[in-house]
């Protein structure tokens, strides 16, 4: 598939000189989110390590979002940027921060521009207001929020907010962005003719002493010398963890080696459901769900893990995909996590979010020898590495930044219909 935004970028060392030009320096960008603490998972990571590459690379950079119980103790991730952290009134879900809206109306002079993450809360009014009064420049990244599975969920939420003003913000908005070639296919199905620039997400290299091998400290004793499938992302059902379960429970031998570890915050009370399962079918000593890890744990499971699945219903565009193929690790995921650049490199298994595809795809991936799975992570290392480094990312997100400000023809990045 010809994907204009895995379009080969010159080195960012080399390009830096010329990055930090004077309309860059005099750029002033406002990222808007919700949660930016680890709560906001993968779409924190996103906003985080793209705002921090652009501060680099020359614009100046504010961050407005919720404050939340874990915000104090995050805060410092995101140095050397200060976010604005605002509270919510009500839950958290709904987001409604007024306080959040009266920081955005103060934004900006000229050569400015919002970059909204996310949609259905309070902050996509803010930027709305802010479109309307200033008559700059506003990007929009649904981060997956506009792809079917998404929409249909709390459809009755989002069709009301959509009425009130999400419609209208997405319409009015200067860009949208998307993560991958089927995001775009789901923003046009939903009715959009905005401008659509396809930017996907990044990821942190580690370096060769991060992949040397680590013990988590949550490791089973009996699993000792088994090799470990790693699940690493937020236990929610629209992440497929149920049909997973249902297609490990069909295995044979070809699981007898393995285990499987189920690792991330827990959601609208899903785990109870996957553990339920998982002691139904008494495979709870071959598949143990685990709570959130981060910092060096994290790192230390991906070190230890030997291969990675995500049988995802929906996502954007997964950071967690990227890191594992950064820690070296064979990929299992599904169709709906929108990386088909990985099947068509031969750099994933590919299945589908339900129990006969994925134990077809596990059944691939557990059976590669030690070796062989060595060797793919190598050249799945060198994919990534080539391709989504945040620096590189930071500097596709900086042209369309360029041209909604300064005019002219639009990267090739950027799609009108």
């Amino acid at each position: 598939m010809n994907n204009p935004s895995v379009k080969r970028q010159a080195s960012p060392a080399i390009r830096q000189s010329s990055d930090r030009s004077a309309d860059s320096l005099s750029m002033q960008v406002g990222m808007v989110a919700g949660l930016i603490s680890r709560a906001g998972a993968g779409v924190f990571h996103a906003v985080r390590r793209l705002s921090q590459c652009l501060q680099q690379a020359g614009p100046n950079v504010s961050v407005f979002g919720f404050r939340d119980e874990r915000f104090e103790e995050d805060k410092s991730l995101w140095l050397p940027l200060e976010p604005t952290a605002s509270p919510v009134i009500g839950p958290i879900r709904l987001g409604w921060s007024p306080s959040m809206g009266r920081e955005i109306a103060h934004f900006g002079p000229s050569q400015s521009l919002l970059h909204q993450h996310g949609l259905w809360q309070y902050p996509s009014l803010a930027v709305l207001r802010w479109r309307k009064r200033t008559h700059q420049p506003t990007v929009i990244s649904p981060h997956g929020m506009l792809d079917p599975w998404a929409v249909r969920n709390s459809a009755w939420r989002k069709r009301i907010v959509g009425w009130a003003y999400e419609y209208r913000n997405l319409r009015s908005a200067s860009c949208l962005h998307a993560l991958a070639e089927s995001e775009y296919a789901s923003m046009r199905a939903f009715g959009l003719k905005n401008p659509i620039a396809i930017v996907p997400n990044g990821v942190d290299i580690p370096t060769e002493n991060e992949l040397t091998s680590a013990t988590p400290k949550e490791l089973p004793a009996a699993w000792d010398g088994k090799r470990v499938l790693l699940f690493l992302s937020r236990i929610h059902p629209k992440k497929g963890i149920m049909p997973l379960v249902e297609a490990w429970s069909r295995l044979g031998t070809e699981k007898k080696d393995w285990r499987l570890a189920i690792i991330g915050p827990e959601e609208v009370g899903h785990r109870a459901e996957v553990e339920a399962a998982l002691a139904s079918k008494n495979i709870g000593q071959e598949v143990v769900v685990f709570g959130p890890q981060y910092g060096a744990e994290k790192r230390a499971w991906l070190c230890r893990a030997d291969a990675f699945v995500l049988p995802s219903f929906s996502e954007g565009f997964p950071i967690a995909v990227l890191e594992a193929m950064a820690f070296r690790l064979p990929v299992l995921m599904t169709d709906e996590c929108n990386f088909p650049e990985a099947f068509a490199a031969g750099m994933a298994v590919q299945a589908r979010p339900e129990a006969d595809s994925l134990r077809k795809g596990l059944v691939e991936i557990l059976s590669m020898s030690a070796r062989d799975a060595e060797n793919l992570g190598s050249k799945v290392r060198e994919f990534v590495s080539s391709n989504y480094a945040w620096p590189t990312i930071a500097l596709q997100m900086l042209e369309v930044y360029r041209w909604l400000l300064g005019g002219g023809s639009p990267p090739d990045r950027v799609r009108s219909n």
